[in-house]
């Protein structure tokens, strides 16, 4: 009997843990997609079907497994006469067992992401065109409660469509804006003064001018987009977005406008970190690192709708050499903020320690070969990887190389980091290059992450607790 109220109480505990059987709220990686008919108005509809986790409980000799339910309820996304889809989710009993029947669709490409960065994944669905005529693309937001439906669902619609291709565009080539100069050219009359030699006299005329400007047309070109840029580029060549500014306020609502849901939970208007990955460093170390951190996940937020909404038409091209540079003083060697274990060992020990984002909590260093994973963006959304990578360390030149895999998001590129003294100070160096997707997305999301791991790095360097490191290992 004891064994029995013991089952069924680890029974009650593995479903009442339902809400931790995922990392974050939201879709789980192992999704199939499934095509069929809702009703009978001949438009096929889709499934998006999230596979039951097992977890299995342990009692003496015997194994129970335990399913435990999708994060996010069942829903369907059913087609109208435009190709654009709704979202259906009380289903019946009856109907949710009919569409568990429906075809499975490979073709339809699947991206799991935090698309609008507030802690629940999303789902982009791409190429749905090539297996539903007509048919559009659709991005799905999850809800952050638990096994509620999808907050919105947003079709990339036209209007949607030319926006993605003109940042993806502009991502890849900074002139891309330039098709639509144009230039305007008309003669103005101006009174002149004239000299005339013969007669030893001054006098006046209305000589004609030729007079050109350029002008720009943005009628082939998306407005929201232009306006997206007009406000982002600036925040991005400055290296974070700082809540409540006019610059953040503005992202945030053009953001909303367009996809039709809040992007960091409102924090760009209305202030805070939200699952801020720097929350152990004190103020204002916390606020340098964050706001590279939400430029970061931006972009590569951006850069998943430009490559994934496409699905097999990506908007940003690869071969287009980037190139990015930046540096940051650790720690002063002979000023009065000098202190004793400010040395180039130590602080290279930590650069190996925290080579990318995703070894913040790492207290190893990294080893020449050793794969790992990078991160961009938000840190501590560890769903969030940017792919596989290789180091390569070099102890004598005090450096070491980030090398992209296949897999990763913006391979093929590499990153060198490298200790040196200069002046009095001991100094991170960070040049990257390469030729992976999205040129310029490239280049704003390296100078991004390397100012926020290198901000880490110092807050370890120059904080409380410092380990000696030398030699290096």
């Amino acid at each position: 009997m004891k064994k029995k109220l013991l089952l069924i109480g680890l029974i009650v505990a593995a479903i009442s843990s339902q809400a931790f059987a995922t990392d974050w709220p939201g879709f789980g990686k192992d999704i199939v997609v499934r095509v069929g008919h809702l009703n009978a108005d001949g438009l096929l509809d889709i499934y998006v079907q999230q596979k039951t986790k097992i977890v299995p409980i342990m009692l003496d000799d015997l194994t129970i497994p335990i399913p435990l339910r999708p994060q996010v309820g069942e829903f369907v996304l059913q087609q109208n006469s435009v190709g654009e889809f709704s979202l259906v989710s009380n289903l019946t009993n009856a109907a949710k067992q009919a569409v568990k029947t429906w075809a499975i669709n490979s073709a339809i490409k699947v991206i799991t992401r935090d698309l609008n960065i507030d802690g629940a994944i999303d789902v982009l669905l791409g190429n749905v065109g090539a297996s539903i005529p007509g048919g559009k693309n659709v991005i799905i937001f999850a809800s952050l409660g638990n096994y509620a439906p999808p907050s919105v669902v947003k079709n990339v619609d036209a209007a949607l469509d030319q926006f993605i291709t003109d940042v993806g565009s502009f991502s890849d080539n900074p002139n891309y804006y330039q098709s639509g100069v144009y230039e305007v050219c008309w003669i103005v009359y101006i009174r002149t003064l004239h000299y005339d030699p013969y007669t030893d006299e001054y006098y006046y005329s209305n000589d004609p001018y030729l007079y050109c400007e350029e002008r720009f047309d943005p009628s082939g070109f998306s407005i929201p987009a232009i306006n997206f840029l007009n406000t982002f580029v600036p925040v991005a060549n400055s290296g974070g977005i700082v809540a409540q500014t006019e610059e953040a306020v503005s992202i945030s609502q053009q953001l909303r406008n367009l996809f039709g849901i809040e992007f960091f939970r409102g924090t760009l208007e209305n202030g805070g970190y939200m699952n801020t990955p720097c929350e152990d460093l004190p103020y204002p170390q916390s606020e340098d690192c964050i706001q590279p951190m939400r430029l970061g996940g931006l972009v590569k937020i951006l850069r998943d709708l430009v490559t994934g909404a496409q699905g097999a038409v990506p908007k940003c091209s690869v071969g287009l050499a980037h190139h990015y540079a930046l540096q940051r003083s650790m720690c002063g060697l002979n000023s009065i903020f000098s202190r004793p274990w400010c040395s180039r060992q130590n602080v290279y020990h930590e650069q190996l320690t925290h080579p990318v984002l995703g070894y913040l909590l790492n207290d190893t260093p990294i080893h020449e070969g050793k794969k790992g994973v990078a991160q961009i963006g938000v840190p501590m959304f560890t769903f969030d990887d940017a792919g596989p990578i290789e180091f390569h360390v070099n102890k004598p030149q005090f450096s070491h190389r980030n090398e992209t895999l296949f897999g990763h998001d913006f391979h093929h590129g590499w990153v060198d980091r490298q200790t040196i003294v200069q002046a009095d100070s001991v100094v991170i160096t960070t040049v990257g290059g390469g030729t992976g997707p999205c040129k310029k997305f490239n280049e704003i999301v390296g100078i991004s992450v390397f100012k926020a791991l290198d901000v880490y790095i110092w807050n370890h360097v120059d904080g409380q607790g410092f380990v000696h490191h030398d030699p290096i290992p």
